[in-house]
C-alpha cells in the first residue's frame, strides 16, 4: 500500500542541525557592501556603511505597502561622528 505524503514527511523541528555557508566560512565574511538601517529623530535612514565603490552615504526612506521608498534620489554624505556611530552599531 502506498503511504500518504503526510506520513512520509518528517517534522523539521526534530532535526538537530545548523546552517553552514555554501562557500565556506571565509566567503560568508567577505561582505562587499554593508547597509545600516536606522530610525533617528522620527526619520528612517539607510546608510552605506561599507563599500569599495561608494562613499559613506545616507538615504532617507519610508516603508510603504509596496516596500521601501526613497524620499530623495540624492543621498547625504555621512562623515565624522555620524559615520563612526554607524560603524559602532554594526
Amino acid at each position: 500500500a502506498e503511504q500518504s505524503r503526510a506520513e512520509t514527511i518528517e517534522d523539521p523541528s526534530d532535526f538537530n542541525s545548523h546552517l553552514v555557508a555554501a562557500l565556506g566560512i571565509h566567503w560568508a565574511h567577505a561582505v562587499t557592501i554593508r547597509l545600516v538601517l536606522e530610525f533617528r529623530s522620527g526619520q528612517r535612514v539607510i546608510k552605506i556603511a561599507k563599500s569599495s565603490i561608494s562613499p559613506s552615504m545616507g538615504f532617507y526612506f519610508n516603508i510603504t505597502s509596496s516596500g521601501i521608498s526613497l524620499l530623495d534620489d540624492e543621498g547625504v554624505e555621512m562623515m565624522g561622528q555620524k559615520q563612526t556611530q554607524s560603524a559602532a552599531k554594526v
